[in-house]
């Protein structure tokens, strides 16, 4: 028996080392470990995770909450936190729309604690964790982590990929040649990975997909960084925009040919939407991948302002994207990218139009959506334009949203304008250091206050000081990173700068009833103008 086993083991190693003699095929690859996730773990519901820390006590006083990334296209949830308590436990409860490969992580530099799951819609993960050598080891001790758990721990390990694209710096003309030398890599290491590790079918077929969508982030993020060589900064009196400086680079990187790389991606696979950083890669593609986003101004913040330019402006985006990603079916990613426009245009233009004018796109979009979850999301988005007319929604109430309730007690009758920045966001210190002249008319106004909410340690000096040049004489609260943390999960954002808008009597005043802000430009009386459209809708 014993030598049965080894012989089955050389066998094996022989397999792998022929195979990694070869260009791997993706396509191959998973036909022959097939899996398909159900069309029904497409719904929103929620998930549990759920555990404990066994020997958390020497880590309490650094470690008391996690972060997770989590967008959800649909909920657009995009950041959460977990909170652990004092003998180690923890719970969270997050919405989802579809099955979602996460972490929840705590960092310190380049030091990273994570607790990874994966989960569907409806699922209770339960982790056990314990730190070990410097890390957080978890296993999980039933559920659908468990059937994962050997692709769980073994998926940070793919991170030296994203330290080599992201460190790419020899230009546009040598990146295709070197993402496919990416590609190869990437899929070659997480093959093996899964033979070494003896993954299950669902495991591999998984792997390969999240390959797959790690990939494409990786692209997206690195091509992002090239647009800066397209551009020089020029400045006219107080503005500052962008101008073309490279017409012949430009030129090059519109050309749908030189994406051809893209091809390794199935952009139907619904395993794709698991991984958390493709809703990342969603939003890239309309903003950042040139062929797409350039051509006549298909990433253009302002969209159609009529019913004839709104029904002629999608299938023209439908088929640029097509042309773009090398595909030339209605994919997945299309229409998610699709959904996508739609929640934009919401949230932007339909909420001035006519109710028979947003019949009529409801009516010419719906059909185009052929995967019955995504259409059924933007039905209820459909619906909830031509019949909902809220302007406001309660703030959750937690430990990390007092403060806020004692500036309404301190400025009554204002509304609260919270503007969320760090010393870290560049674009922070930008709007910041721009809207000087903005915020001390601002500051007469009878109706808002300006309120900067910082997520930097109170303790750290360079803020301290940045304040005191910048923000002195303003209302400046650095309540701590754990609450920071927090905030983002009652508010429901990641990205900063980001504000929000709190009335006098502590609601939140919904993002489509604001067209104001202190980023948009330096214009009061347009401020003053967007404030009183606000009061409008919300005092009605």
């Amino acid at each position: 028996m014993k030598q049965i086993l080894l012989i089955t083991a050389a066998l094996m190693i022989m397999s792998i080392q022929s195979k990694s003699q070869e260009t791997l095929d993706i396509k191959a690859l998973k036909a022959e470990y097939s899996w398909t996730i159900p069309e029904k773990s497409f719904i929103t519901d929620t998930i549990v995770i759920k555990g404990e820390i066994e020997n958390y006590a020497p880590y309490q006083s650094i470690i008391k909450t996690f972060e997770c990334y989590s967008f959800d296209e649909f909920e657009e949830q995009t950041a959460s936190s977990l909170s652990i308590n004092p003998d180690g436990t923890f719970e969270k409860k997050i919405r989802i729309s579809y099955p979602i490969y996460n972490v929840f992580y705590k960092r310190f530099g380049r030091k990273s604690f994570d607790i990874p799951f994966f989960a569907f819609p409806g699922d209770t993960v339960e982790v056990v964790a314990k730190f070990k050598d410097g890390k957080l080891e978890c296993t999980y001790p039933t559920g659908r982590c468990k059937q994962f758990e050997r692709l769980l721990q073994y998926f940070s390990s793919w991170n030296e990929f994203a330290k080599k694209t992201i460190d790419y710096d020899d230009g546009f003309d040598n990146f295709a040649d070197f993402a496919e030398t990416i590609w190869n890599e990437l899929l070659t290491k997480v093959y093996h990975d899964g033979l070494n590790a003896t993954f299950s079918k669902e495991e591999m077929s998984l792997a390969l997909s999240l390959a797959q969508s790690q990939y494409a982030y990786l692209t997206l993020v690195t091509l992002s960084k090239m647009l800066e060589d397209c551009y020089e900064t020029k400045t006219e009196g107080d503005f500052s925009y962008l101008s073309l400086k490279d017409t012949a680079l430009y030129n090059r990187m519109i050309d749908p040919a030189y994406y051809q790389y893209l091809n390794h991606i199935d952009f139907s696979d619904k395993a794709l939407l698991c991984d958390r950083n493709m809703m990342i890669v969603l939003n890239y593609i309309p903003w950042g991948l040139f062929p797409y986003s350039q051509n006549h101004m298909i990433g253009n913040h302002y969209p159609p302002q009529d019913v004839e330019n709104t029904k002629a402006y999608f299938p023209h985006s439908d088929s640029l994207l097509r042309k773009t990603l090398h595909t030339t079916d209605n994919s997945l990613t299309a229409q998610m990218i699709m959904y996508h426009k739609i929640r934009m245009f919401d949230k932007m233009v339909w909420k001035n139009m006519p109710t028979d004018s947003i019949k009529m796109i409801r009516d010419f979009i719906l059909p185009k959506l052929e995967f019955k979850p995504i259409r059924i999301k933007a039905e209820q988005l459909f619906y909830a334009r031509l019949n909902d007319s809220s302007s406001t929604y309660p703030m959750r109430k937690c430990e990390a949203t007092a403060f806020i309730d004692s500036l309404r007690n301190v400025y009554k009758g204002k509304y609260l304008y919270l503007d969320f920045w760090q010393m870290s966001c560049g674009p922070c210190r930008m709007a910041i250091e721009s809207s000087k002249d903005l915020r001390k008319k601002i500051a007469q106004n009878p109706d808002i206050k300006l309120v900067f909410v910082n997520g930097d340690n109170p303790k750290y000096e360079a803020m301290k000081n940045y304040v005191k040049q910048h923000l002195a004489d303003e209302v400046t609260i650095a309540p701590g990173g754990n609450t920071f943390i927090a905030l983002r999960d009652v508010f429901n954002f990641s990205g900063i700068p980001h504000f929000e808008v709190i009335t006098p009597n502590g609601n939140v005043v919904k993002e489509d009833c604001i067209d104001f802000g202190i980023r948009h430009n330096n214009d009061y009386e347009q401020f003053v103008q967007g404030i009183e459209k606000m009061k409008e809708k919300v005092e009605k």
